[in-house]
């Protein structure tokens, strides 16, 4: 009798322990960016974790389709990733959201067209306003988020603490990228979570060390490449990346050629995405100047190199279509004839429409070659070109 209602005493604790463990994280989706499921005023949003943003806004297509009203607005000019500033509406001490149990109020919150830049999915952004001075526990393997008043001993075994500096509401971390031999590029650069790729170089940093020389390169222009607009930029292998006692092999990485924005500036070296991070279990401790690592099942994965030669925003729901962002020079997509701001409708023969976005995320897989239908100045044709051999 004891031994039975013992064993019951242990399962019960057992369960126990797993739940607090659980509770300890909610679960997030992942693809490129980190989404969260957020509300604002009662209404079930994605809100983007960007580490890479000092503030949390809603979109403003989000804004207007719900309804969502404000008092407390004012107008600014901004700055992003996009090369130039824009002038957009500013709620004043007013945003709520919630998330994970919890509600948050932000003093600052500019409403842009966040939809334009990373498609309908997206309903707003997380910066670190509200969340920086939390630990930010991520397991992108598992698809799970947990933001910590407190770090216990267990929560950190087998990870590797990695300093790093907070201020101003940016993470900025030393990291070391090997280029070529003889070109090694040491310095600062912003933790971004909002960033979908790996090591952006400013054009401060690629102008320093001659980044632009370095070959084979691949180039291409955004024609929304954040706010303030379009972008520009080059890609090129390296041999490795170094981020603490992390070494990060053949990394494909970027360089600026923007003037204005944080891709120009010289107070970092460059941001750092999720290509990156996706590598990692980490626990971000800002406040106490600490990031915490654990390379997971993902580390040793190779970075691809892209062969569609362009790539299109998911724009299904607002638009109809998916637009075409970004087309690489030279690529087969450019020589065919597509454009930035085309608007596919059919991807072989399918209208897009009929696409998830969990079926967009794989749209090309499998696929060596492709057809568009594209929508442009109120025409209809259609393109097709075969994907380019991997350049990098």
């Amino acid at each position: 009798m004891r031994k039975h209602f013992l064993i019951a005493v242990l399962a019960s604790l057992s369960l126990f322990a797993s739940a607090q463990e659980t509770s300890k994280y909610f679960p997030m989706d992942f693809f490129r960016h980190i989404y969260l499921n957020v509300t604002v005023e009662g209404r079930e949003a994605h809100f983007i974790l960007d580490t890479g943003s000092p503030y949390s806004f809603p979109d403003s297509t989000f804004v207007a389709r719900e309804g969502l009203q404000y008092k407390n607005m004012f107008k600014a000019r901004m700055g992003g990733t996009g090369n130039g500033k824009a002038t957009v509406p500013v709620i004043n001490n007013e945003f709520t959201y919630s998330m994970g149990g919890r509600q948050y109020k932000s003093k600052i919150s500019p409403v842009i067209q966040l939809k334009e830049i990373l498609g309908d999915y997206a309903d707003g952004l997380v910066g670190l306003s509200e969340v920086g001075n939390a630990a930010i526990a991520i397991d992108f393997r598992n698809g799970r988020i947990g933001f910590w008043n407190k770090i216990e001993a267990a929560d950190l075994e087998g990870y590797t603490a990695i300093p790093v500096e907070y201020k101003e509401n940016r993470i900025l971390l030393p990291i070391r990228v090997q280029v070529r031999d003889g070109i090694t590029v040491e310095g600062k650069a912003i933790m971004d979570l909002g960033n979908p790729y790996s090591i952006d170089f400013t054009r401060a940093a690629a102008e320093k060390y001659g980044l632009q020389a370095v070959q084979p390169a691949l180039t291409s222009s955004m024609a929304v490449g954040g706010i303030g607009g379009g972008s520009s930029s080059g890609d090129f292998r390296a041999l490795s990346a170094e981020i603490g006692p992390f070494s990060l092999d053949a990394p494909i990485v970027g360089y600026s050629f923007n003037t204005e924005g944080a891709l120009s500036d010289g107070k970092w070296i460059a941001l750092l995405g999720n290509e990156i991070w996706s590598r990692f279990d980490m626990v971000i401790d800002a406040a106490h100047g600490k990031l915490y690592l654990r390379p997971n099942a993902g580390f040793a994965e190779p970075f691809d190199c892209p062969v569609q030669g362009f790539s299109a925003t998911y724009r299904t729901q607002t638009l109809g279509c998916w637009t075409v962002n970004s087309l690489y020079d030279g690529s087969n997509a450019q020589k065919a004839g597509l454009r930035g701001g085309d608007r596919i409708v059919a991807v072989n023969g399918r209208d897009v429409k009929t696409y998830s976005h969990e079926a967009y995320r794989t749209w090309s897989d499998g696929l060596q070659s492709v057809t568009l239908t594209v929508l442009r100045d109120g025409q209809e044709q259609e393109i097709s070109f075969d994907f380019d051999a991997p350049k990098l």
